[in-house]
């Protein structure tokens, strides 16, 4: 259990149902196929964060878009049970994203926007109750409008940049972006580029997500730097999912839990066992505790040492 004198950090944005699917596509254009393996749990950028910060040991509250039906529900119990508030935006139907796995590589099909029951309200939280704000640039109005309250506030604002209409609008609010490979490629800039770029915007931390070539980072201090990812052979990785989200959930993690007594590298290395850690798993139905973390990254430290 978490102290409940410790402030949550809030996240806004993406919540769904996931159905993750392992299997071969059909051989002919009519054709049918059955899939070797399926599971079933909650999905979404924000709503995967804030199970990867929680499970690290960190209270986590989530503003998100949720279906009055049965899937809707089946979340909402979900979440009550993993001891992560969840603020919703009704819509008529849950989002589902079908996800389509093969080793490193996936297919997602997601469902339209959602339609919201009553589209012009949604939750606004006082930033005094929280210790920073989380965004993945999903829900644009209630993302703009808590990333301009907790700026104010002198509150961090984590921005998961990813290519999307807002995401420009929401960096110049943020603290602290870490980007997508597929966003940053948009830009057209050298990574030194980039990072100046966010720097002169007052972001104060950040970097690019590479998968498995790590993280190029830079913070204060420090004017750009890489970390390799961790290695994991081939026949260990089952499934992507969640991994970039669990990278997010855990620095956030690492970053208030621990703050200036490690090293920025280490908060970054830590992110990315994470990150490793999922890719082992099917699905993204468990996101590691600390213990289940400190045991993975062990032997990784002695053989580095």
């Amino acid at each position: 259990m978490t102290d409940t004198r410790i402030k949550p950090r809030l996240f806004v944005g993406g919540l769904c149902w996931d159905r993750t699917k392992q299997g071969d596509p059909p051989a002919t254009l009519n054709g049918k196929s059955t899939v070797r393996r399926q599971i079933r749990c909650p999905g979404g950028g924000a709503g995967n964060s804030s199970r990867s910060y929680r499970q690290l040991g960190r209270p986590a509250v989530l503003i998100a878009p949720l279906g009055i039906d049965d899937i809707g529900n089946s979340i909402r119990t979900f979440y009550g049970k993993a001891e992560i508030e969840l603020f919703t935006r009704n819509t008529y139907e849950t989002p589902i994203s079908d996800v389509h796995v093969n080793g490193l590589n996936r297919f997602v099909e997601r469902d339209p926007d959602p339609v919201y029951i009553n589209p012009d309200e949604f939750p606004q939280e006082e930033p005094a109750k929280y210790c920073g704000l989380h965004l993945d640039g999903k829900e644009p109005e209630v993302a703009l409008h808590h990333a301009k309250a907790f700026r104010r506030a002198e509150l961090d604002v984590y921005l998961d940049a990813n290519p999307r209409d807002n995401t420009e609008q929401l960096i110049e609010h943020s603290t602290i972006v870490f980007a997508s490979e597929a966003y940053f490629l948009t830009r057209r800039q050298s990574f030194d580029d980039f990072f100046n770029d966010l720097r002169n915007r007052r972001v104060w931390f950040g970097g690019v997500t590479l998968g498995e070539h790590g993280v190029e980072w830079f913070a204060p201090g420090i004017s750009r730097k890489h970390t390799d990812a961790p290695v994991i052979h081939e026949n260990e990785v089952e499934d992507t999912s969640g991994a970039g989200d669990g990278f997010h959930g855990a620095l956030e993690a690492s970053l208030d839990l621990r703050g200036s007594n490690y090293s920025w590298e280490h908060h970054i290395v830590f992110a990315s066992n994470v990150g490793g850690m999922m890719v082992r798993k099917f699905g993204n139905t468990h996101f590691p505790t600390m213990p289940e973390v400190e045991a993975f990254m062990r032997p990784r430290l002695v053989a580095n040492a």
